[in-house]
């Protein structure tokens, strides 16, 4: 359940530098739509703190819900059913100036032990090869 507050709302987490990329939003570790072609990719370099952005995963499980009702694909046994087909474009919103700074006063009040700035990530395509899932064509975006 997504709580619907209006007060920013922060996924903290401790990463190691690299390049990552938001492929896919998942439910119970089975199903998922897959962003293929449309995933985002940013970079995290050692000593930095990045804001990613806001991203809402509202209307992507919304969209996984009603595929899986679809296609029948309502239970697994074992392995995990991913969806490619008509999928929704990341509701991945790049972070703001103002942004920034709301989360660099709200780490320095809730963990003191951070230290370095907060820098809004630069997001860029990140395209991978996909499969097919042609029973997923049923699927009709919320308007």
């Amino acid at each position: 359940m997504v709580d619907p507050t209006t007060a920013p709302t922060y996924l903290v987490r401790q990463a190691r530098p690299g390049r990552y990329v938001l492929t896919d939003v998942g439910v119970q570790s089975y199903w998922a739509v897959c962003f293929s072609e449309q995933s985002i990719a940013f970079d995290l370099r050692p000593g930095e703190v990045v804001f990613v952005g806001r991203f809402n995963p509202v209307p992507h499980i919304v969209q996984l819900h009603q595929i899986a009702r679809n296609t029948g694909a309502t239970t697994s046994r074992g392995g995990a059913i991913h969806f490619f087909e008509n999928i929704l474009p990341p509701r991945l919103t790049p972070g703001t100036e103002r942004e920034r700074v709301v989360l660099e006063d709200y780490l320095h009040r809730t963990a003191p032990g951070v230290t370095a700035p907060v820098r809004i990530a630069d997001l860029e395509p990140a395209r991978f090869g996909i499969g097919t899932d042609p029973s997923a064509h049923d699927y009709e975006p919320p308007q």
